[in-house]
């Protein structure tokens, strides 16, 4: 009865713990789908939203792993209760998929962010080559006047 007790005060925490961090990486997903990754100033906050899922990610895993080993500890404790043992089993388990989902996601993130401050270089530069040029042909403009 203790080890069942200590096994749902265990999966209630988590489930909190997880719900917390969870809403905050989808509360940043949202934010970043009203940006508009033309407009320079919004590819970086959007770059730098990525980079905070990934640190939530992150964390997420690093709290997942933690009620994993939390469950192990308890699955020792539970002595020849079968139905339980199998029942923590389980629930490790799915923690270890939901573990590697956050770790992944967390690399997704990272990704995400080196492509949008990529791609806002990649326009930084085309103006930068645009106004170049520009100035370029103002001057070849202004030497055939010369000459």
């Amino acid at each position: 009865e203790i080890a069942t007790s200590m096994i749902d005060q265990i999966l209630d925490e988590y489930e909190d713990r997880v719900g917390n961090v969870s809403a905050k990486i989808e509360k940043i997903g949202k934010q970043k789908e009203k940006l508009d990754l033309a407009d320079n100033k919004q590819a970086l906050k959007s770059s730098s939203l990525s980079r905070e899922q990934a640190k939530n990610s992150k964390s997420l895993a690093g709290y997942i792993s933690f009620y994993i080993k939390e469950l192990q500890r308890q699955l020792k404790l539970t002595g020849k209760n079968h139905e339980l043992q199998q029942k923590v089993k389980e629930q490790i388990k799915e923690m270890k998929v939901a573990y590697d989902d956050a770790t992944l996601a967390a690399h997704q993130y990272i990704t995400e962010a080196a492509g949008v401050d990529t791609e806002r270089q990649l326009q930084l530069n085309a103006i930068r080559l645009r106004d170049a040029q520009a100035e370029m042909s103002k001057a070849d403009y202004k030497a055939g006047f010369i000459s």
